[in-house]
């Protein structure tokens, strides 16, 4: 199985510079599919957290894959809205993505992250 490619803040697609700028980034999953991803911000979170509901949000996995769907914004040439108006919406877009594109976003989201972050995370791996 071949790996997903990264391409942190560079799109192909001039119309998606904007989004590259805005922190957002494209990527390809295993399928072949482009995904562009973009970092929650605080408020993002904190919506997502009152959707997923006290249940949802305090089982740390079930949190982790609604996490990593929200933070999808576009699949293929499809655009998401950056927030779920509905736990049925961000179910059906797991769904969508599923391992294949919930892996390749999970990838995404630690390139984005500063590098002391990543080499706290190595260091605790050790």
């Amino acid at each position: 199985m071949s790996q997903p490619t990264v391409i942190v803040g560079k799109t192909e697609n001039p119309s998606e510079q904007t989004a590259a700028k805005d922190g957002a980034v494209e990527i390809s999953d295993t399928r072949g599919r482009k995904l562009v991803v973009k970092k929650l911000k605080a408020i993002a979170r904190m919506r997502l957290m009152k959707i997923l509901g006290a249940e949802g949000s305090s089982n740390p996995n079930y949190a982790a894959y609604a996490i990593l769907a929200a933070s999808c914004i576009k699949i293929n040439d499809v655009p998401y809205a950056e927030f779920a108006g509905s736990l049925l919406e961000i179910e059906a877009k797991v769904t969508t993505l599923d391992d294949d594109g919930l892996d390749a976003i999970a990838k995404a989201l630690r390139a984005m992250e500063p590098e002391e972050a990543n080499a706290a995370e190595v260091a605790q791996n050790l």
